[in-house]
């Protein structure tokens, strides 16, 4: 089975050749994605693109996964990750969206109610970005049958790689 590993600086490399990636037929069945410039960072959480997600604009899926979490316990906090807030947050990258997540604490109770529902809030957000980016649903799409994984990085380093299982659902449900 084909895997491929991105993440939002991810090298601008041929399918199969980038950290953690294995191809184990033909490398030409990806030549169309090949040719598409940083192919990997669209399938970034972090890849901005505006959509519609629950009555506002997200920048990325990464402000949607952080404003989530934060409306647990505010939501004039988890306002300022939108688009409608006019601030510099909400009209950032997804690497600010991630910088800002610890803006309120959450108890005990508050992260267990987080874990219950974070997969579905990554899942949902990623279905209206994919629906509202072309680029990035070609590119979804042009990943054939592997193996999505997302790498990562804890202190610039690599440590983990996490199966991105909905991008996979997003693709057989599309094409």
């Amino acid at each position: 089975m084909d895997r491929f590993a991105f993440y939002s600086k991810s090298a601008d490399k041929a399918p199969g050749k980038g950290v953690n990636e294995i191809l184990s037929g033909d490398p030409g069945k990806y030549k169309e994605l090949s040719k598409i410039k940083d192919w990997r960072k669209v399938l970034s959480n972090f890849h901005v693109y505006p959509f519609r997600y629950d009555g506002y604009t997200w920048n990325s899926i990464e402000h949607v996964f952080q404003a989530k979490k934060i409306e647990i316990v505010s939501a004039k906090m988890a306002f300022k990750f939108t688009r409608e807030s006019g601030s510099e947050l909400g009209l950032g990258d997804g690497a600010m969206a991630r910088k800002n997540r610890k803006l309120v604490m959450l108890s005990g109770n508050q992260l267990r109610q987080w874990d219950e529902m974070k997969d579905r809030i990554m899942r949902e957000a990623a279905i209206e970005k994919y629906k509202a980016c072309e680029e990035a649903l070609n590119v979804l799409k042009l990943t054939g049958e592997a193996e999505l994984y997302h790498l990562e990085r804890v202190r610039g380093k690599a440590s983990n790689l996490v199966h991105f299982k909905h991008l996979e659902d997003i693709r057989s449900s599309y094409f």
